[in-house]
């Protein structure tokens, strides 16, 4: 009876959960699977759709801009520019939100994402053209390289499409961001990827979860054949399949059991069951180490307190976001300055983001204070708060009513004696 019911637990485990602890050198690691990483990870995991919908949400709500770079003077572009239309609007079909939160999708979970750009003809006026960027699926896209360096060009081919209808698209037609792989030079380092570990051991605890919250929270019976002979593998799959049927899952939770021929023992919850709660928060934790995202803002309240949670939004902000904001306007202005000049820069308004209003006005404040000690010029100070320099900024400005202590001459009295009790 043991090597029976224990053979059919490693069986029915091989094909249950075969991929769930797999390494990268396993046949169950998915590498590069990016159908699979939406599929576990966005879809399948609350907390990497959570840290990816935080990053992706909060980072396309930052508005970017643009502006010619003359020397020390910017000069900020018209809102009927080309460019400025194609960052606000960048196709008919999504606005600039939902473009970029989708970019950000698809760079977050596969390390790559791709943004073809396609000259149209503008519905208005009807006599020019424009440019739009609509997304492309990482899992779609092939970069081929050069012999020495560089991209020849991308093969794009849907999975459903055969080798014959792959397109060639040429580099300066495709903006390609990826995270930087040691071991690849032009596919990008999927954060999914070295948290697959902890993905998978989440969703096998909450798989574990949910299946003892179908028993009433109860663990399972054992099923013990009081026969003679043993069953044979017919009999076994045909009353398993009974059980199941009959007393198994949450409707049938707390029924009576009528048997004949088993015994039926209940399984007590050992301490290692209840370790899986500890293991989600682990998992929960590492998932955030992963994408750069303080726990407290994924659920992880058991110390949260407001100050701790607004300190976990600005470092989302400030160690995550406009890191990232950084690197992508940078790649976005040496790709579009083929297209509208090499003195065009792509930047993002980062005054902007509400929940950073408090911090900026505590910048501001310091500023004005260095600016009345003399610490700094206005133009300093100016430059670090974002903004112009202007004529006649540049001097350090003192109060009028203050001097050096060493320009004033302090008389001594002539008259004082010596001695503990003189002038007295």
């Amino acid at each position: 009876m043991t090597t029976r019911v224990g053979g059919w637990f490693r069986r029915k485990a091989r094909e249950r959960w075969g991929g769930i602890f797999a390494t990268p050198q396993s046949e169950g690691y998915p590498n590069r699977d990016y159908v699979n990483y939406v599929k576990q990870g966005l879809r399948g995991n609350p907390y990497v759709g959570a840290a990816i919908r935080l990053i992706a949400q909060n980072a396309s709500r930052v508005p970017l801009v643009a502006y010619r770079q003359r020397g020390d003077n910017r000069i900020d572009l018209e809102p009927t520019h080309g460019l400025m239309r194609v960052l606000h609007r960048p196709n008919e079909a999504y606005g600039a939100t939902m473009f970029w939160q989708r970019t950000y999708q698809h760079l977050l979970l596969s390390g790559d994402a791709y943004c073809r750009g396609a000259m149209t003809r503008a519905q208005r006026p009807w006599t020019t053209e424009r440019m739009e960027l609509f997304n492309v699926q990482p899992h779609w896209v092939t970069p081929v390289p050069k012999p020495k360096a560089g991209i020849e060009h991308y093969k794009v081919r849907p999975p459903d499409q055969p080798e014959s209808k792959a397109e060639t698209v040429p580099p300066d037609e495709m903006l390609h961001l990826w995270f930087a792989d040691p071991m690849r030079d032009y596919d990008g380092l999927a954060p999914t990827a070295s948290a697959w570990s902890a993905i998978q051991q989440s969703n096998a605890a909450s798989a574990w979860n949910f299946n003892v919250q179908r028993r009433a929270g109860r663990p399972g019976l054992i099923w013990e054949w009081q026969g003679d002979e043993q069953m044979s593998e017919e009999q076994f799959e045909e009353a398993s399949k009974r059980i199941e049927e009959k007393y198994g899952g949450y409707a049938n939770a707390g029924k009576d059991f009528v048997v004949d021929g088993f015994t039926v023992k209940p399984i007590g919850l050992s301490p290692h069951d209840a370790e899986w709660i500890e293991g989600i928060k682990l998992t929960m934790r590492q998932i955030g180490v992963t994408w750069f995202v303080p726990t407290v803002l994924l659920g992880d309240h058991e110390n949260a307190t407001y100050s701790n949670l607004q300190t976990a939004i600005r470092l989302l902000y400030e160690l995550n976001i406009f890191p990232m904001l950084d690197w992508v306007t940078d790649e976005l202005t040496h790709w579009i300055q083929a297209k509208y000049g090499e003195d065009i820069v792509v930047d993002y308004a980062r005054d902007e983001v509400d929940v950073l209003q408090e911090e900026r006005a505590q910048v501001i404040e310091r500023n004005v204070r260095a600016v009345q000690a003399g610490i700094k010029t206005p133009n300093e100070a100016r430059e670090e708060l974002g903004l112009e320099r202007v004529e006649g900024g540049d001097d350090l400005w003192i109060s009028a009513t203050m001097m050096p202590l060493s320009a004033m001459e302090i008389e001594h009295p002539a008259d004082v004696g010596e001695g503990k009790n003189a002038g007295l």
